[in-house]
């Protein structure tokens, strides 16, 4: 189910969705958005956020007074329209797109069979744009950049940055650079950015900006103008990073735009305790797990377990990635596909081989036994783990062997042995093998 959100003149829009399940249906429904109402609506969203904190409810008061609010929101939205991701039983993935105009907006607030789309695993972001960069370079290097620009961060980016600079250089795979505050300036930001693959920025940003105050500069719509595809992921650890405006394009548009591939960032300000943890259990996971929206997934989990601060957290925590749902899809149709030419090709060489049999004078022939059959239902235990036995690249083997270990919400066991087999079956050497098998998981 892809949702999106489109800006209209006079500040004015319109919703349109497109259900994957029902298919060559001519008429798409549209529904308009009174961008004055919506505007109003995210005023009070703020206020009532900061008052509802600042009371210190419990969860079950929060869900509650939450639920009233997206309720409230759908009516100014949808009105008495059916929604698909209402009704009972429904199961697919939401990929929301927005225009930038509309993306600080809670939409994360609405509901889909007694959940908030916050508390899906299989919910997405995106972000609407003209231009995006979808050519890549090679970026290895982890930078961490430290830059509390008030005085009441300083030593929680300190102490983040000590627990992340541990954490990667644990990881001796990825070469690491720590930026601190006072050496940071425009220039080495850009030569850093430029070769780096995993970005992760500690402190304060303004709206749509990332300050510089020994320079008293910002850098904004600058980094949407740059070729930046060599970031794989983008983490944002500061108040409204996810901010976007009528006349301010925000920090994630800006990335997203520049080619990176996920960008994680926070909708409203969060408390500076709870941003450091979440700052780190994310690089410990991924590192961890290989995958970022699992890494994420998995942190989004944890908070909503927590206390009532660490629940709302995850509210305001969002990814803005690739639907990988799509290309899991994608991938198991050709492996659908492919079966069934197999299937067609091996029903035809058997009934030729039975035609000519027939028509054949019968030969005395000794009785073999039947062969062990396979059960689909299982891998192909011996020939996959010689395969993988006789890998020479420790890291490829290692990457295989995480991935067999781990869950994943999209795959089941059947699906990683057959994109494992996929993978085997690549003809080339093992570099080419790795690639082929990190572009099938998600890793690149």
């Amino acid at each position: 189910m892809k949702i999106r959100i489109i800006a209209k003149p006079n500040h004015n829009g319109e919703i349109l969705w497109e259900d994957d399940l029902k298919f060559f249906n001519p008429v798409e429904v549209i529904c308009p958005i009174d961008g004055k109402t919506l505007n109003l609506f995210q005023k009070d969203w703020e206020q009532f956020l900061n008052r509802l904190l600042s009371s210190s409810p419990s969860i079950s008061e929060f869900k509650d007074k939450l639920l009233k609010k997206s309720t409230s929101l759908e009516q100014m939205l949808f009105g008495n329209r059916k929604l698909p991701w209402k009704q009972q039983g429904f199961k697919d993935h939401i990929f929301l797109q927005t225009d930038p105009e509309f993306t600080a907006y809670p939409w994360e607030i609405l509901t889909s069979n007694g959940s908030f789309f916050f508390e899906k695993k299989n919910f997405y972001r995106g972000i609407r744009s003209n231009h995006h960069l979808t050519d890549t370079k090679s970026g290895k290097t982890f930078l961490l950049v430290e830059n509390p620009v008030l005085e009441s961060l300083v030593e929680s980016v300190k102490s983040e940055g000590k627990q992340i600079s541990n954490l990667v250089e644990d990881n001796s795979k990825f070469p690491f650079l720590r930026l601190k505050s006072e050496n940071l300036k425009i220039s080495r930001f850009w030569d850093e950015i430029s070769n780096a693959g995993f970005l992760h920025y500690a402190g304060h940003t303004d709206k749509g900006q990332i300050p510089f105050p020994k320079e008293e500069m910002f850098l904004g719509d600058q980094i949407g103008q740059a070729k930046l595809t060599n970031l794989q992921i983008v983490f944002l650890n500061s108040c409204h990073s996810a901010f976007e405006g009528e006349s301010t394009s925000g920090l994630s548009s800006q990335f997203l735009k520049s080619g990176t591939k996920y960008v994680l960032d926070f909708l409203n300000p969060i408390e500076t305790g709870v941003a450091e943890k979440i700052g780190v259990q994310f690089w410990e996971t991924y590192f961890r797990v290989g995958n970022a929206r699992t890494a994420f997934q998995t942190v989004k989990s944890q908070l909503q377990k927590g206390d009532v601060k660490e629940y709302a957290s995850s509210l305001s925590f969002i990814c803005f990635s690739p639907d990988e749902k799509k290309k899991s899809q994608a991938l198991l149709s050709t492996l659908i596909v492919c079966s069934l030419l197999l299937l067609s090709l091996s029903l035809i060489t058997f009934f030729n081989q039975k035609n000519k049999i027939e028509n054949q004078a019968p030969v005395p022939q000794e009785t073999e036994p039947n062969p062990k059959k396979w059960n689909k239902e299982d891998p192909k235990p011996t020939s996959l783990r010689e395969k993988i036995a006789n890998l020479k690249d420790i890291e490829f083997k290692n990457q295989i062997q995480n991935f067999l270990k781990e869950d994943n919400p999209l795959l089941d066991k059947k699906q990683k042995m057959e994109i494992l087999e996929e993978v085997f079956s690549t003809n080339g050497n093992e570099k080419l093998q790795y690639y082929h098998f990190k572009q099938l998981t998600g890793m690149e």
